[in-house]
C-alpha cells in the first residue's frame, strides 16, 4: 500500500471515529444528528474536489508521483484526494452541533440596550 493511501485511510478512519463519538454525545443529550448537513456537505465537498482537482491536474498546477498513490483515479484525481473532503463533511457538521450547544450554555445573557 502506498504512503498516501495509508495516510488517506488514517484520515478517513479518524473521521469515522470522531463522527461516532459525536453521535454518541448528541444521542445522550437527546439531540438530533445533523445527517442532512453532513450529506449536503459531503455532496458539495466531493463535487468541488472532483471538479477543481481535475482542473488543477489538467493544467499541470500539481503533479502526483504514481508510486505514492493507489493508481485509482476519478478523471485525473487520485482516489486518496477525497479523504480530506470526507473528513470535513463528516466531522465539521457533527462537532459544530456538539460544541454549539455546549458553548451556548456557557455564554452569559446579553443585556438589552
Amino acid at each position: 500500500m502506498s504512503p498516501y493511501s495509508q495516510l488517506a485511510l488514517i484520515v478517513v478512519g479518524l473521521a469515522v471515529a470522531l463522527t461516532l463519538i459525536g453521535a454518541v454525545v448528541l444521542r445522550r443529550r437527546s439531540q438530533r444528528l445533523p445527517l442532512a448537513a453532513m450529506a449536503l456537505t459531503l455532496l458539495v465537498m466531493l463535487t468541488l474536489t472532483l471538479i477543481f482537482d481535475n482542473i488543477m491536474i489538467a493544467v499541470d498546477l500539481c503533479r502526483y508521483p504514481e508510486e505514492n498513490f493507489s493508481n485509482i483515479t476519478l478523471g485525473l484525481v487520485p482516489l486518496e484526494d477525497f479523504s480530506y473532503p470526507i473528513f470535513t463533511a463528516l466531522v465539521l457538521p457533527m462537532w459544530f452541533e456538539v460544541l454549539n450547544k455546549r458553548f451556548a450554555r456557557q455564554r452569559p445573557p446579553q443585556k438589552a440596550s
